[in-house]
């Protein structure tokens, strides 16, 4: 889940106040899988509109992953970036997915914040495991010359600010690679490269030209490969390397000029390493990759063949190859022949590259430009054809290879298999190219397993209704009922009867068929259906309902359609409830709303600490959340404690000692919904108290805890210090802290509350590892704002 982000990349078409409008409340929500409802959020964190943002972090309903994060630093929104970790959002990355996607994009300014303008109490660089290494490669891999300017310069400040053309676009990239070369021209050969071995640079380098060569980037990878910084890293390289640097330009979105020039730079340098076997993994990176591959393969084909470099990359070959005309001449024809063998006796080598270029539209044009040439199709191309383009949902590719097959391959086309990998894919584009060309009878091939398959996929829980329709029509029945009716060609007859009697399906029993309507139904609910689909699977084929699948990934609808479904089967009987553990862990998981909706329906298992008052689905409970601590005290390792002078390290081993592990983002993700609500108890007293707290947490640098000498990146010890003093001054019932002979006024409600935080903070001191100290002040934010609200009540919220 954390890996899926969703970065807007034209914030100036964002809708932000007719977002801000419809999604500031919380009833579209409701209809909301989990994996929609992260996905809205990534994307009004990159849209620039803070309204927007502000929108989604109040009815999201979900944990601020690191997804939500990367998302804004993907964007540029520096201003949401800020306003994430302010919130306590997770950010820990052994990827450096944050900054890389930084980088990545050019967000330049977003790097430069992160390296010189945060609180150095935030350890922002920590953090995000800040790394030229990654920062630099990715760069080179989105073409932002000015962030490797940046890199190679020393990460200097930013001198002055250029305004940006639009929100999230870094405005004139060509000034800024000016600005950062005159501003430290003498440093630009050794930054990026010093104070490491000569045998990591050159790995550093290596990777920074595969990158900008499989982006296509022209100026980086000539800056790399012709500039004076790195001259003596290309000198090193040997034939092997050199031909892996073409495969390289040759696979990516280049140019086939840029081809042509890496080319003929090396040429002297191959001689006669250019073998059969070189030539065919050279044309195979060009026809599975990006960028120009006709005017690319063309040169390769014209060079191999003798024409030299003078032959170069004629402006219309591409246009002619296009339109028909052939441009290889009767000697390029023998080269293309010796390569097109090469990649057939290869053809199981080369298949996870086919793959890759099956997802283009003209891919089958890149089979024919070569198996043509070559004397034909033998009929391993063909199949092998046929199953990526199906597998991929290919649809104008394998439509164009059925119309040639009779003429270019031989037997009849893998019908069965190509159902079998369309289907389990979910590609339903692909079968229904299938139905309008053979009939009703292709379908026979779709099985309940493929179907099963298809539910499992990403791509499956939109697919699925349609693909349900069609394993209905290709039942044994339906077939039967219009073999009276339809004619089909003859052609079409026998490849279909071919497919029929290769191998007979094996029949599901009963039993095993309702396990697997079964399972469909679990990984459709916990991929967020909507209760259309839900519906259907039960009614329909009898799919058993399981409250905690819906819970797991499901909207708010889908959960009250499933309490009510399980409601009218039991009858009289009690509704499944979920158990305490299995609540906490929905929490944990992010699906923050579904709890809070499972709660306030009191269909979560009662402790003997919390009583029992179910009320009606969605309706609010009375019942208090239980503390966070109460959980969480079982996964303590007894014999983990550590030595600790702190109040809170003392306390948090008073509790019960030891520490525990589930993530940092489960344990944040729990005491956000307990803070959220404990601010819903309180009232609109906590939303007066806060506004002077969270108007200082905008910016992490600023406010919370800016009144303390100490130092919060200093580790767990100097966090939970800062943290003691406020828990002392709630004790106190004052922000400051009041004389003894004051405290007797100190109301219970106070002091209650100040005991929870008490108790919250030692359990996040006893995580390991550590919080991190952006969630340290957002967790002192929190309380601080309690703290205020129950002062401004008098003692009651």
């Amino acid at each position: 889940m954390q890996s899926e982000v969703s970065i807007l990349l034209e914030p100036s078409q964002w809708p932000g106040p007719a977002f801000a409008a419809h999604w500031g409340r919380p009833e579209p929500w409701r209809a909301l899988g989990h994996r929609q409802r992260l996905r809205v959020l990534c994307l009004a964190a990159s849209s620039h509109h803070a309204s927007s943002l502000e929108a989604a972090l109040a009815y999201s309903g979900v944990g601020l992953t690191r997804a939500v994060l990367e998302a804004a630093a993907g964007a540029g929104d520096l201003a949401a970036f800020q306003r994430l970790l302010a919130e306590g959002c997770e950010a820990d990355s052994n990827m450096n997915s944050a900054t890389v996607l930084a980088a990545r994009h050019g967000q330049l300014h977003v790097l430069q914040w992160v390296y010189h303008d945060s609180d150095p109490r935030l350890c922002l660089r920590q953090m995000f495991r800040w790394s030229r290494d990654a920062l630099a490669v990715a760069a080179c891999a989105g073409g932002r010359r000015h962030v490797l300017t940046w890199l190679e310069c020393g990460m200097p400040p930013q001198a002055a600010p250029i305004a940006p053309t639009a929100p999230g676009v870094a405005a004139a990239p060509e000034q800024r690679v000016q600005q950062l070369q005159s501003a430290a021209p003498a440093e630009r050969d050794s930054a990026l490269m010093a104070g490491r071995s000569a045998a990591r640079c050159q790995e550093l380098f290596d990777r920074m030209v595969k990158a900008a060569a499989e982006g296509g980037h022209a100026a980086i990878l000539a800056h790399l490969l012709e500039g004076r910084p790195y001259a003596a890293y290309v000198t090193v390289w040997d034939q092997r390397k050199i031909w892996a640097v073409l495969e390289e330009v040759a696979g990516g979105a280049s140019s086939a000029p840029m081809l042509q020039r890496c080319y003929e730079r090396w040429a002297w340098q191959l001689g006669r390493t250019a073998g059969t076997r070189e030539r065919a993994s050279l044309l195979t990176a060009v026809m599975r990759g990006l960028g120009d591959w006709r005017g690319k393969a063309d040169f390769l084909l014209a060079r191999w063949a003798g024409a030299g470099a003078g032959a170069g990359v004629s402006a219309g070959a591409g246009q002619q190859a296009a339109a028909g005309q052939r441009p290889l001449t009767s000697s390029t024809r023998l080269v293309a022949q010796e390569v097109a063998r090469s990649m057939v006796a290869r053809a199981q080598e080369v298949a996870c590259s086919w793959r890759v270029a099956a997802r283009h539209a003209d891919f089958l044009d890149r089979w024919l430009y070569i198996g043509l040439e070559a004397g034909g199709m033998p009929a391993t191309w063909c199949t092998l054809t046929a199953y990526v383009t199906a597998g991929c949902g290919n649809v104008a590719a394998l439509r164009g290879l059925l119309d040639r097959w009779s003429h270019m391959c031989r037997g009849v086309p893998p019908l069965r298999a190509v159902v079998e990998l369309a289907a389990q894919a979910g590609h339903v584009g692909v079968l229904e190219l299938l139905l309008q060309r053979y009939g009703r009878g292709v379908l026979r091939h779709l099985t309940l397993t493929q179907v099963h398959d298809a539910a499992r996929e990403p791509q499956g829980l939109a697919a699925l209704p349609r693909l349900l329709e069609l394993w209905e029509q290709g039942a044994p029945e339906a077939l039967a009922a219009e073999a009276g009716g339809q004619e089909r060609e003859p052609e079409h007859e026998r490849q279909l009867q071919a497919n029929a009697d290769a191998e007979e399906e094996e029949e599901m029993g009963e039993e095993e068929e309702m396990e697997m309507w079964d399972r469909i139904m679990r990984h459709v609910a916990v991929a967020g259906a909507d209760v259309s689909l839900l519906q259907q699977l039960y009614d329909v084929y009898g799919a058993a309902v399981q409250l905690d699948d819906v819970a797991e990934g499901g909207s708010e609808e889908a959960l009250a359609w499933a309490v009510e479904t399980l409601r009218q089967e039991a009858e009289d009987e009690q509704v499944p409830v979920v158990k305490l553990n299995r609540f906490w862990n929905l929490v944990m998981g992010g699906n923050l709303a579904a709890a809070a909706w499972l709660w306030d329906a009191g269909l979560v298992a009662a402790t003997p600490a919390v009583p029992a008052q179910a009320g009606a689905a969605g309706a609010p409970s009375s019942r208090t959340l239980p503390h966070p601590a109460e959980y969480f005290a079982k996964l303590r390792k007894p014999g983990s404690a550590r030595a600790s002078s702190s109040a809170v390290g003392a306390a948090a081993y008073a509790d019960g000692g030891g520490t525990f592990s589930v993530g940092t983002d489960k344990l944040v993700n729990c005491v956000r919904l307990w803070a959220a609500r404990r601010r819903q108890q309180c009232g609109s007293a906590v939303a007066t108290a806060a506004g002077g707290v969270a108007a200082t947490a905008m910016h992490p640098h600023e406010g919370a805890a800016a009144d303390s000498d100490v130092d919060i990146g200093g580790g767990r010890e100097a966090a939970a210090a800062v943290a003691a003093a406020h828990f002392a001054a709630a004790a106190l019932g004052s922000a400051g802290g009041q004389p003894r002979e004051q405290r007797a006024g100190c109301s219970k409600g106070a002091t209650a509350a100040a005991e929870d935080w008490r108790r919250l903070m030692s359990l996040a001191y006893a995580h390991d590892p550590e919080l991190p100290p952006h969630q340290w002040l957002w967790l002192w934010r929190l309380e601080a704002e309690e703290r205020a609200a129950v002062q401004a009540s008098g003692g009651t919220a």
